[in-house]
């Protein structure tokens, strides 16, 4: 048990300190969800899907701590973004290092969904019902979160040449 929670810490701890920026929150945040996986595994019917259902738990506990910080409202405000033509990109020489701290650097709300569906893979409708918006507002959120992104690395990639 002690390897299977280094192991589920290392892998989920990541997650939750991206969603909170709050190292302290995010240990306290993954220590909570992990007790409660531990406690309801007896419900998990498949045991291969434990690591997926156990990040799970830790991401809502880190979702529900950032909601109680700030009101929905407040995490998806609205944020007008320039739509000039974007230049086109060697992605190639965009290093995965700058595009997650480009992530890190957005807007909470933009950071979030970006992180949720890009990278962790929920539909817009599971994060619809975690964040309690619309699968729309998920959907736009992302849309000008990539915009937003797309257009800090072409900024960035257009400085270093």
């Amino acid at each position: 048990m002690c390897l299977a929670y280094g192991k589920m810490w290392k892998q989920i701890f990541p997650a939750v300190l991206q969603i909170l920026r709050n190292r302290e929150e995010a240990e306290d945040v993954l220590q909570e969800s992990m007790i409660q996986g531990f406690n309801k595994l007896a419900s998990l019917q498949d045991d291969g899907k434990y690591p997926a259902w156990q990040k799970q738990i830790a991401l809502r506990h880190a979702l529900n701590k950032l909601k109680s910080r700030k009101s929905t409202a407040t995490l998806f405000e609205d944020i007008q973004i320039a739509e000039d033509e974007m230049s086109e990109l060697d992605w190639s020489n965009i290093s995965d290092e700058l595009i997650r701290k480009k992530i890190d650097d957005l807007p909470d709300g933009y950071r979030i969904v970006i992180r949720l569906h890009l990278l962790d893979g929920w539909s817009h409708d599971e994060i619809a019902v975690e964040l309690n918006i619309s699968a729309s507002t998920s959907r736009s959120q992302y849309s000008r979160a990539m915009a937003k992104l797309k257009k800090e690395l072409t900024e960035e990639y257009e400085r270093s040449i």
